[in-house]
């Protein structure tokens, strides 16, 4: 399962960040594979996706997200 496909309010660990890129820019709020994420929810048209993850709350884009395989908790 990836980022893009959380539930509104749904929490879940980050098991891995397929581009390096989009890793090394979450590195730098402290994100890492095995933080513990949750989707605040959606702009209108789905995109952006806004998120909560270590203390940090971030948009991403639907494209982004989709790279970031997760473990749900809920």
């Amino acid at each position: 399962m990836n980022l893009a496909d959380l539930s509104k309010g749904k929490s879940a660990v980050i098991a891995a960040i397929d581009e390096q890129s989009l890793a090394e820019r979450l590195q730098e709020f402290g994100i890492f594979s095995g933080s513990l994420i949750r989707l605040l929810g959606t702009a209108p048209s789905g995109c952006p996706l806004m998120l909560e993850a270590e203390g940090t709350q971030l948009g991403l884009r639907k494209e982004q997200a989709a790279l970031i395989k997760i473990s749900p908790l809920d």
